[in-house]
């Protein structure tokens, strides 16, 4: 728990491609994530450096719900190099959401920059503490992400069951500050670099608080 609700290590992962070669154009997709956090425009610079680097390799970005989505586009063959959060190291050995299902195809490439989790609350909502989240509005992030799996891992060490105290939202990056400024939500986790514009932009504009987490949480 600790590791997800502090700091998370972001990677990119990529598939074992030994004896192929690049004599003709190779394609490559990159699986980021929703638009407006960090692994996209992340994903999109390292996309235009390749293709302008590497003799004969057309590369992409394309953005996609996140981490468990990644995963399962590489598993299908649909992205060739994918970012990821700390899930990868339970799908890698078939642990947690991916128990009995490891998937051993995942390669770690390089550690990229540490992700912040942050947790926003709507101005004025008078939510001071985690257990005031519940009977809430809630963005978890986008589907196919691993925020849910974050936010229900904070949600079950202070006594909440997301399934029935918890309206949840599955909104990406973008969707939630939308969500704020509309005031459909009342809370947001978001995981991203320190500085995201998810986080900025609705802080910026005085949408939104941060809620603290206790440590006690944090060593759940």
């Amino acid at each position: 728990m600790k590791r997800l609700v502090s700091w998370i290590l972001a990677l990119s992962c990529l598939v074992l491609m030994a004896g192929q070669g690049f004599a003709a154009t190779r394609f490559l997709s990159i699986g980021t994530g929703p638009v407006g956090g960090t692994y996209y425009p992340v994903g999109a610079t390292m996309a235009k450096i390749w293709t302008d680097r590497v003799p004969d390799l057309k590369a992409t970005a394309q953005s996609t719900g996140g981490t468990r989505n990644n995963i399962q586009l590489m598993g299908k063959g649909e992205a060739e190099v994918i970012f990821a959060d700390g899930l990868y190291y339970d799908a890698y050995n078939g642990r947690g959401h991916y128990k009995d299902n490891p998937q051993t195809f995942l390669r770690a490439l390089v550690p990229l920059y540490p992700e912040a989790v942050h947790i926003l609350i709507a101005k004025g909502s008078k939510i001071r503490t985690l257990q005031d989240l519940k009977g809430k509005r809630v963005s978890v992030g986008a589907v196919g992400g691993s925020v849910s799996l974050t936010a229900n891992q904070v949600f079950r060490a202070v006594g909440i069951n997301p399934a029935k105290d918890i309206t949840l939202f599955n909104l990406g990056h973008a969707e939630s500050v939308q969500a704020f400024s509309n005031r459909q939500i009342d809370a947001a986790f978001t995981v991203g670099a320190i500085g995201i514009a998810s986080v900025v932009e609705p802080t910026t504009l005085g949408l939104v608080d941060f809620l603290d987490v206790p440590d006690g949480v944090v060593q759940w």
